[in-house]
C-alpha cells in the first residue's frame, strides 16, 4: 500500500470557497491518490482506485 505523508495541516473546508478547496495542493494530492478527477460524480467508493 502506497503511504503519502501530510506534510502540513489540511485546509478547513467549512467557509471556504470551491476555488480556494480546488486550488489547494494537498486537497489535489488526496484526489490523484485516489485516482478520482474534479469533474466526476461518485455514487460508490468502489470506483476509488484503492477502495475504501
Amino acid at each position: 500500500m502506497l503511504y503519502t505523508p501530510i506534510e502540513r495541516k489540511i485546509l478547513n473546508l467549512q467557509g471556504s470557497s470551491s476555488k480556494n478547496v480546488m486550488d489547494n495542493k494537498i486537497i489535489n494530492d488526496i484526489i490523484e491518490i485516489l485516482g478520482t478527477t474534479k469533474d466526476k460524480v461518485y455514487n460508490s467508493t468502489d470506483e476509488f482506485r484503492y477502495g475504501m
